[in-house]
């Protein structure tokens, strides 16, 4: 019997301290991630030392200036912080969108970027639901506009920063700091962003997983690797 009641309180205390932890994590990202804030982020992972974001063709692309410059259609990035956009089912109240707009003075000066294809455009991640793990941008008028055609299957809200982790919120509970993944394109230096995707076949087993940060890799340090070698997926 003082088993049963010492395994009982036990079970409690831990629901305590997990609910009471998650707690406070949203309290200091709610602190970080204001409306308003301009941010710059970064991606962390193994071989690939705190790289940009960029633009493409309405896709989250990962590089370095000098080989997108090379490039022609890859644009760098920055991003403001939005109030949250109800796109998306159960919506947290926690939870907040991104709006890129073409950073011009990032050190890129290839056609897409002298002559942007965009203005502003939303950040979105697939849901978590089906197949699909895309990530990448939507023109702001659309998703103001709730075009079909632009937000359905299409999360745009749900984001937050804390200690300076992007970090994607669920309504129940769990904040996802490590579900990114970066997979190599066909051209050298270039990877696409993919979220909450496993490496289960030959061609996703290429993927890096990686962290994003609002803080640019220490200059001259060597590439963090992170504790997950393969890419994850929420359970």
């Amino acid at each position: 019997m003082a088993l049963k009641h010492l395994l009982t309180f036990s079970a409690s205390l831990i629901s305590a301290i997990v609910g009471t932890t998650a707690a406070v994590v949203k309290d200091r990202a709610l602190a970080s991630t204001q409306v308003g804030r301009a941010v710059d982020l970064y991606v962390w992972g193994n071989g690939i030392p705190g790289l940009q974001l960029f633009y493409a063709n309405g896709n989250v692309y990962v590089s370095d200036l000098a080989t997108a410059n090379m490039t022609e259609n890859m644009v760098p990035v920055s991003f403001t912080i939005m109030k949250r956009l109800p796109t998306y089912p159960g919506a947290s109240t926690l939870a907040y969108s991104f709006t890129a707009a073409p950073n011009t003075t990032a050190g890129v000066s290839n056609t897409a970027t002298r002559t942007p294809p965009f203005s502003n455009a939303t950040l979105f991640v697939a849901p978590r639901e089906g197949n699909a793990h895309d990530v990448g941008f939507v023109p702001t008028a659309d998703v103001a506009a709730q075009v079909p055609a632009t937000v359905t299957g299409r999360r745009m809200g749900g984001f937050m920063i804390d200690e300076g982790m992007f970090m994607v919120v669920e309504d129940h509970g769990p904040i996802h700091p490590a579900l990114w993944c970066a997979f190599p394109t066909v051209t050298p230096g270039v990877w696409v962003m993919r979220w909450n995707q496993t490496n289960q076949t030959p061609e996703t087993s290429k993927g890096v997983p990686v962290t994003l940060k609002t803080v640019k890799f220490p200059a001259g340090a060597k590439a963090p690797e992170l504790l997950n070698k393969r890419c994850v997926t929420m359970q």
